[in-house]
């Protein structure tokens, strides 16, 4: 019968804190009202402000899954692929900039190397390669990161000068083929004076009747298809497939 009374108390005092017989104290129930998307809104505020905290003791946020990686900053906006390095320079794709493969670049040297004096236009990976071996030689092009280079000087296609202190027996271009036509280079060899010395152009194949008809109006040796040309990373297979050197018709 005691017990009864024990149980009787503890259903009538669950909604306060009342003392019960045998030391017993029953808390207040406390109902939970709030609709489900109330009770969402009011964890998710909870969190936020946790999170501030942490934020506040010096805890760093985990990095947003939208953050670019850094291999993807560093892929050209112009070509979307990753711009290959020479001497610790990356190719600048806006201006078709392109570096040849090592072996591709000991390849061009072995002819390079049969000239005593050449002209290197708009080719800084032959440049490096002739400081490298205390070759003489003039590197002309528009980037001047290569002015580390002893042999470079800043040029420009489009606004050429004639070179008078430096006798050039030889050019070697691998000029851009987007931005400027076979008849511009044309133009600029005769203006440079180097229109009547031997000429290695790496071109586009699929513009070979351009680039001969301009090239082969010139004083020097009428052109001919050499061999292909390969590239880094920075050019598509694809397109290297295409690249070829012209140079002397035998």
């Amino acid at each position: 019968m005691r017990m009864g009374h024990v149980l009787l108390a503890a259903l009538f005092s669950i909604m306060v804190d009342v003392p019960v017989s045998r030391g017993f104290v029953f808390r207040e129930t406390r109902v939970n009202h709030l609709r489900p998307f109330e009770l969402h809104a009011k964890k998710k505020k909870k969190r936020n402000k946790a999170s501030k905290g942490k934020q506040k003791a010096g805890v760093s946020p985990l990095p947003s899954s939208k953050t670019s990686s850094p291999a993807e900053a560093q892929v050209s906006s112009a070509t979307q692929r990753k711009p290959a390095t020479l001497a610790g320079i990356s190719e600048d794709h806006r201006y078709e900039q392109f570096f040849y493969d090592e072996a591709t670049t000991q390849q061009l040297y072995q002819l390079v190397d049969l000239y005593e004096r050449p002209l290197l236009l708009c080719n800084p990976s032959l440049a490096v390669l002739a400081e490298r071996k205390s070759k003489p030689y003039l590197l002309l092009d528009r980037d001047t990161r290569f002015d580390f280079l002893s042999g470079y000087r800043p040029f420009s296609l489009m606004e050429p000068y004639l070179i008078t202190d430096f006798d050039f027996d030889a050019v070697f271009i691998d000029p851009p083929f987007a931005n400027v036509t076979p008849e511009q280079v044309a133009r600029c060899l005769r203006l440079m004076g180097a229109d009547k010395v031997p000429l290695f152009v790496a071109y586009n194949a699929r513009r070979e009747d351009a680039l001969l008809r301009a090239m082969n109006a010139l004083n020097g040796p009428n052109l001919e298809r050499k061999w292909s040309l390969r590239y880094r990373e920075g050019v598509s297979l694809d397109t290297q497939d295409s690249i070829w050197l012209y140079g002397p018709a035998n």
